[in-house]
């Protein structure tokens, strides 16, 4: 039984066998078919392609027509270019060859040879008009070319980018997908043929990139031409009516020389009507405006000595400094119309255009003399802001290009803010009694959004330049001066937040920067506004009033000492310390305090006239931080220091201190852990000792003898000099009470070891030669400087 079970299972076992053997062999016979197929549809598939490129080659265009049929979603192709190959040539020899076939010369010096003759006679006769009209077509013609070629250019990588995205949606299988490969075979066919017809019709990437170069070098040329032109037909004009009153708008409108005829008047309505449409250079596209060339490698870098731009920038020396007026509407029409151009825009930045035209829109008392009104008229203002507008959309480098064009956007915002405060106020003047405050609702431009993107902005070094360098310190500093003249001190959440965004910028903008520093304190009006934001009762606002002042007191010139202290703002400063809350604002206040008592002894005396002063300050030397600093003691110190030279000579004020206990106080400090402490109170220890022989004896009784002279070869330059000289006239004094000085300094002639340390103590304070009062010294720390302190958070770590 168990035989026969073991037989049928190897029957089994051999059938299975025989069955797995012959579906084996059907698999390779139906593998071998496939691979068949495949074959015969391959050479097939090669057939077609031999087909239809033998189809291309007699009709190219019908194979174009086929593309867009396969593809709807492509655009309409563009008709087809014949390749200009041979054409450049000619424009390689056409690039030192003007329109007529004349040489043109080298830069700076005008046509020569046969043409220039003919065009010097042109200049003395009236056909300069008609030369240049020859001029500009050619160069608008050659515009019209790399616009057209652009545009081919574009749709056909469009096209390309387009058939690419296709191939790389396709499905990536792992086996082998007959319909996926075709369709990928397809999309790489099409796209062959695409640039195939690129280079037919517009040549390999070399070509085009010569072309290109060959126009844009013979448009530079005509340009340089025009200009030429406009300068001997301007000296000829000049030598003809023996240097007649002659207004340069009537021979400049940007780069065009004007028709004999035509009326100075419509000219001036030309330049007027050239305000309302400001031009920009954004655009990729090219247009036979001049504007074109900005997107080309060609202008991403300023142009080398020698290039024709340079003899634009020396064109533009020469008009300005044949202007013959200082009047700043006439200046703002002809600056306006020199931006007419990319190269010319290029040419007034490389010029110094851009600090001429922020004079234009803010002006200064200092340029009064020489620029007329301290402010141009409403129009002469609009013109130069159209001028700075093309000059900045016109960067040769994008990215700082983009930068500034950001930057003049938002001022762009404040400037039509303040001339609309400006408007009010002056309608306003009429009717002194029934003025009121403007409300939100009047003002057509809200500068918040404006201003504090600005000062974000002010935090990054690039930013920073730009704002500069676009004037953006005097539209900050107008716009905190015209808020506070039309609200005044005023606690709106709107208001009060726009002029801490305004400090704030105006904070970092001043930050080592003593340029900055010395252009807003030349601004007295706008001064003497950021003084009055210490009375605010906004505490915020007071702190990053004060943080501008303490930027603008260190290290400040003569002029803005002088600024400083003609607005007054030691005494609001002082005043605004006794009252606020917060010891931020305090450390802030105190800072710039104690920069401004270093200034000069009329600051002193106005802090020691302030009611309560010197008791506040001697208050402040005790002062308990709730962040646990002494930020505000080291400040409250350096006042102190500063202002008791002018203490020391004035009586009344030592009560003041001794009804305070100041010099209890004083000699507590020469044992704090902080230099700045130790310092400043061996510096107030060093007035206060001198001339007075009751606090001198009051500091013997102390023990202050002992404690200086343990500080006498400190390390600290100024620890160690301070100490010294409040040793030398507490020595000097002589006190009554002999008793006290023969106990801590035995007399010479008795014997011993402190008798000769003594001596020997004596001789050296007096080899020093210290004078018997110290004299001013500024924040050591509070101040900013040109190193890696610029790395810090600007306002946000308080300047310190």
């Amino acid at each position: 039984m168990a035989n026969t079970t073991y037989d049928e299972l190897l029957r089994q076992v051999e059938s299975l066998r025989a069955e797995n053997t012959h579906l084996k062999r059907e698999l390779q016979d139906n593998s071998s078919h496939l691979t068949l197929l495949e074959g015969e549809a391959t050479t097939m598939k090669d057939v077609l392609t031999n087909l239809q490129t033998s189809m291309d080659v007699e009709n190219p265009d019908s194979s174009m027509a086929d593309i867009t049929s396969c593809y709807p979603e492509f655009q309409t192709p563009p008709p087809r270019i014949i390749p200009r190959d041979d054409n450049d040539k000619d424009l390689d020899q056409n690039s030192n060859t003007s329109s007529n076939g004349e040489v043109s010369g080298p830069v700076g010096q005008g046509p020569v040879v046969e043409g220039g003759k003919r065009r010097r006679g042109a200049a003395n006769n009236e056909d300069v008009y008609v030369v240049l009209q020859e001029l500009d077509q050619e160069r608008s013609t050659l515009l019209s070319e790399i616009e057209a070629e652009d545009k081919h250019c574009k749709w056909y990588y469009e096209q390309i980018d387009a058939i690419n995205s296709k191939i790389n949606t396709l499905p990536t299988a792992q086996s082998f997908n007959t319909q996926a490969d075709v369709q990928r075979r397809q999309l790489e066919y099409d796209g062959q043929r695409l640039r195939k017809l690129l280079q037919d019709n517009l040549g390999s990437a070399e070509q085009i990139a010569r072309r290109h170069d060959a126009r844009l070098q013979r448009i530079r040329i005509i340009e340089t031409e025009m200009l030429f032109m406009q300068q001997r037909h301007r000296q000829t004009a000049a030598e003809r009516t023996d240097n007649a009153d002659t207004p340069p708008s009537a021979l400049f409108h940007g780069g065009w020389v004007l028709p004999p005829s035509t009326d100075p008047v419509a000219v001036a309505d030309m330049l007027q009507q050239d305000t309302a449409s400001v031009m920009s250079f954004r655009s990729s596209n090219v247009s036979s405006s001049a504007t074109s060339q900005a997107s080309y490698p060609q202008q991403q870098q300023p142009p080398p000595q020698g290039h024709p731009l340079g003899t634009k920038v020396e064109m533009v020396y020469s008009l300005l400094s044949m202007l013959g007026t200082h009047d700043k509407d006439d200046m703002s029409r002809t600056l306006l119309a020199m931006s007419s151009s990319q190269d010319s825009c290029i040419a007034m930045r490389q010029s110094g255009c851009l600090p001429l035209l922020i004079q234009l829109l803010h002006g200064s008392d200092k340029d009064a003399g020489l620029l007329g009104n301290t402010r141009g008229s409403k129009a002469a203002r609009a013109r130069a802001a159209a001028a700075l507008h093309n000059i900045v959309h016109s960067h040769p480098d994008d990215k700082r290009g983009r930068r500034e064009a950001r930057v003049l956007r938002l001022l762009e915002q404040i400037r039509a803010h303040c001339d609309q405060l400006r408007c009010m106020m002056a309608s306003e003047d009429g009717s002194e009694g029934n003025r009121s405050r403007p409300s939100s609702a009047d003002i057509d431009h809200h500068p918040g959004p404006a201003i504090a993107a600005l000062m974000k902005l002010s935090f990054d070094e690039e930013h920073r330049h730009a704002i500069c360098t676009l004037g953006g310190l005097q539209a900050i500093a107008e716009l905190l001066q015209l808020d506070h003249e039309t609200n005044g001190t005023t606690s709106e959440q709107y208001n009060v937040t726009m002029r801490r965004y305004a400090c704030m910028a105006l904070t970092n903008l001043t930050f080592g920067d003593g340029t900055n520093k010395a252009l807003l304190c030349s601004m007295k009006s706008c001064m003497a506004a950021l003084v009055a934001q210490l009375q605010s009762p906004n505490e915020d606002l007071r702190q990053v009033a004060a943080s501008v002042l303490r930027n603008l007191s260190w290290r400040a010139d003569l002029a803005s000492k002088k600024m400083l202290r003609e607005v007054h703002s030691v005494t609001a400063l002082m005043q605004a310390s006794m009252q606020v809350k917060k010891e931020s604002t305090l450390k802030s206040i105190l800072s710039a305090l104690w920069n401004l008592s270093a200034h000069c002894s009329e600051n002193k005396a106005d802090i020691c006239t302030v009611d309560g002063a010197l008791a506040f300050q001697v208050g402040i030397l005790t002062y308990k931080s709730p962040s646990k600093t002494l930020a505000i003691i080291e400040n409250g110190g350096g006042i102190l220091r500063n202002v008791s030279s002018h203490i020391a000579v004035r009586e009344d004020y030592r009560v003041v201190l001794r009804e305070h206990g100041c010099l209890p106080i004083l000699l507590k400090h020469l044992r704090s852990p902080s230099l700045t402490i130790v310092s400043n109170a061996c510096g107030t220890l060093w007035n206060l000792s001198a001339r007075c022989p009751v606090d001198q004896k009051a500091l013997w009784e102390m023990g202050a003898v002992n404690m200086l002279r343990n500080l006498v070869h400190s390390k600290h330059k100024m620890i160690s000099m301070g100490s010294a000289a409040a040793l030398k006239n507490l020595l000097s004094a002589r006190p009554a009470l002999n008793m006290l000085e023969d106990n801590v300094f035995p007399k010479p002639n008795m014997p011993g070891l402190h008798a000769r340390k003594a001596k020997a103590l004596k001789e050296e304070l007096e080899s020093q030669h210290l004078t018997e009062t110290c004299e001013n010294l500024e924040s050591p720390q509070g101040s900013p400087t040109e190193g890696g302190r610029r790395q810090k958070n600007r306002f946000f770590a308080d300047e310190y």
